[in-house]
């Protein structure tokens, strides 16, 4: 049922359906020694701080592409150290960006670079 792996997501059953027929599922996550359940939601829009804005342009890259790649590779995502909350990666491009999934379903782009 729970994997001892950490970081590893994984089905838990938390209680009956009405019906009674099967469990209903909540997805959970080990952090910290912790189970703690894993939001499914996506950001369905972005918006971009203004240090954002002027390191996409200075590095050439268009801002419909950088929105993809937040928007497209979401569950892909990491934890960040830095400013922002999660980093997403392709190939030379990196993202740091927030997003809650609480009520807000927006992406907020803090900054992105170029990796090697």
């Amino acid at each position: 049922m729970l994997s001892a792996t950490h970081g590893r997501v994984e089905p838990y059953p938390r209680a009956a359906d009405p019906s009674g027929t099967r469990p209903l599922l909540l997805h959970c996550q080990l952090f910290r020694g912790w189970w703690a359940r894993v939001t499914k939601r996506r950001p369905s829009d972005v918006t971009w701080s203004e240090h954002a804005l002027v390191k996409a342009h200075l590095l050439g890259y268009a801002r419909s592409d950088v929105e993809e790649l937040v928007l497209a590779r979401h569950h892909h995502r990491m934890r960040n150290t830095g400013a922002a909350d999660w980093v997403v990666r392709s190939g030379t491009l990196a993202v740091a960006y927030n997003f809650h999934g609480a009520g807000d379903l927006t992406a907020h782009i803090v900054t992105l670079w170029r990796q090697a």
